[in-house]
This record gives structure tokens, C-alpha cells and sequence, in this order.
């Protein structure tokens, strides 16, 4: 799964060798500039919002009809699951999932641009498999997407699921310091000598190509997410002067043949005190854990009383 992303129209072009995510078997894709206007025009009826509504699930036999039509010519783009996003009438093609079925932690992390450490509850919940494209509303709030995905879940898709931000007590890490970048990974972007990789690692990371690493790119807020779903806690951010911009990072996994996915969102979670001193080396910010209260989305087969 990958670390939420920045907007796509803002997203600066990755280097090919790192433009893919290997971890796990899943790859996603974004509509390039070049697609643009292809994939800005009116939907297809069963691609279209209604005025009332913000977010709409399409189910996988409709997936010919996509408004991207030259793609959905093609069957292995019929085989990944997509979301599109709507502004006035245009719809354009926001993400694209390959690898079959995806779990709904990694939909509902696409829908509301959320990261995993964000995530709470059961996880048997947040593994169950969902098909099909979704389509959601440009500027929605992820108050509104949520109301809506649960109706989607529980009258359309007919899952047992139900979704609910919460304020919870819990263990997280606190980043705060001054920001000074130390990167010791591959360069994600031109010119290489100013755009080095930052590398999430517990004991395996830069050099070991037997792990799986995911690479991906967003903002600073999005790089210590990266940081937190790594070691399975939510991130407090208190950087008095974050910086602005874009950042790179790579992911790499210890022991990953070992993944319990019932422990999600902490599956990842070893070796997360080596994880932080790494983190903190390559950043120069200060990274201690504590508990606090945060805004976390939970998930449960139970329906609200």
C-alpha cells in the first residue's frame, strides 16, 4: 500500500527506476499530464454524480464503460480497480490500483488520501477485500466521503463494515526539532545531487535488494506519515518550522515473509526504535513516543446504535 500522495496535478515526476511501487504485488498509477485531456470529459451516465452526492461506487461489470475509454480497451486496465474524481461536469482518472481485489484499508486510503498509522480498529475489517472503481467529488471533505463510503459498504457493496472517525488515546510518535536533511537513498527526481531519497529502515535497508522496498514521493507532513505507518503508530507533528516542498522516500521491511496482516495497521512494526534513530539521523528532528490523544478512522462490522 502506499503513503498517501499529494494532489496528482502537483506531483513531480519520479525518476523511472523509482516511478513503481514493489512491495507487496500491488502497483498504482496516476493519469499523466499527456492524459489530461483524455481523461477530462463528460463521464459515461453510470460514471456520473448526482448533485446530492460526493462519492459513488461502480461495480466491477461496468468497468467497460469507464470514461477513459482508449484504457478500458485494454484488459489489463479492465483488471485494476480506479478512482476517478469530479469536478462540474468533468471527470478525470485519479488512480489506478493493479493486483486484483484490494483490501478496503487500501481503498479508503486512496479515497481520503489517509496513511495507514491514521487507521484504527479491526482488522479483519480493514483487510476485506472490495471490487470495483470508485468516483468521488472534487473538495469533498473526508467527513462527507466517509458518510458516503459507509452507505456505499453496507447498502451497495453489502459489506459488514462501518467506518468512524474517533478520538482515541493511544501510543504515538511525537517529531519535533529543527528540520536538517541528511538523505541517504537513490535520487527520485532530477537533478539527482539535490533530490535524494530519504529510506525508512529498521536492520535491512539501502543496498539490500532482497527486501521489498516501496518507493513513493509527497509532502514533509506526507514523509513522516511514511515514517509512522512504517513503525505502526500515528505521528504528531510539532516542527515549529516544517519544511515546504516535495520529498522522496523508500520503504524497506524486515523479515516481510513473517507479515501478519491481522495486526494491521502495526504489520510492519518491527525493529521500530532502530526504524526512529535512522529516521532521526537522515532528518536531524527529535522523535520520542508517548501517548496522546488523536483523530484516528476506525473500522467495525458494527453498525452505529
Amino acid at each position: 500500500m502506499l503513503p498517501a500522495l499529494p494532489r496528482d496535478s502537483c506531483r513531480p515526476p519520479l525518476l523511472p527506476a523509482l516511478a513503481a511501487t514493489v512491495a507487496l504485488g500491488v502497483c498504482c498509477a496516476t493519469a499523466s499530464a499527456a492524459d489530461e485531456s483524455e481523461n477530462e470529459r463528460p463521464p459515461a451516465t453510470v460514471y456520473r454524480l448526482h448533485e446530492d452526492q460526493v462519492l459513488k461506487w461502480i461495480p466491477p461489470a461496468h468497468a467497460g464503460d469507464r470514461p477513459n475509454g482508449k484504457r478500458a480497451n485494454n484488459p489489463q486496465q479492465l483488471a485494476s480497480e480506479d478512482i476517478y474524481e469530479q469536478e462540474g461536469a468533468n471527470v478525470r482518472l485519479r488512480l489506478q490500483i493493479f493486483g486484483g481485489e484490494q483490501p478496503l484499508n487500501s481503498i479508503v486510503s486512496s479515497l481520503l488520501r489517509a496513511s495507514p498509522c491514521e487507521l484504527s480498529g479491526d482488522a479483519s475489517v480493514w483487510m476485506t477485500p472490495v471490487a470495483g472503481d470508485f468516483i468521488v467529488r472534487k473538495n469533498a471533505t473526508g467527513e462527507q466521503l466517509v458518510d458516503e463510503l459507509n452507505r456505499a459498504l453496507q447498502d451497495d457493496i453489502q459489506l459488514d463494515a462501518h467506518l468512524q472517525w474517533e478520538e482515541v488515546e493511544t501510543d504515538v510518535w511525537v517529531i519535533d526539532g529543527t528540520f536538517e536533511p541528511a538523505p541517504i537513498g537513490d535520487a527520485w527526481r532530477l537533478p539527482k545531487d539535490k533530490n535524494k531519497s530519504y529510506v525508512i529502515y529498521g536492520r535491512t535497508g539501502p543496498g539490500d535488494v532482497s527486501r521489498p522496498i516501496s518507493t513513493s514521493a509527497g509532502s514533509f507532513d506526507d514523509l513522516l506519515k511514511a515514517f509512522g505507518s512504517r513503525t505502526g503508530l500515528p505521528v504528531v507533528n510539532e516542527v515549529a518550522e516544517p519544511p515546504s516542498g516535495f520529498f522522496g522516500w523508500q520503504t524497506s521491511y524486515d523479515d516481510p515473509e513473517s507479515t501478519l496482516w491481522s495486526d494491521f495497521p502495526r504489520q510492519f512494526a518491527r525493529n521500530v526504535d532502530l526504524v526512529a534513530d535512522h529516521f532521526q539521523e537522515q532528518t536531524g528532528l527529535r522523535i520520542h513516543k508517548t501517548r496522546r490523544k488523536v483523530r484516528l478512522l476506525n473500522a467495525s462490522n458494527e453498525s452505529p446504535r
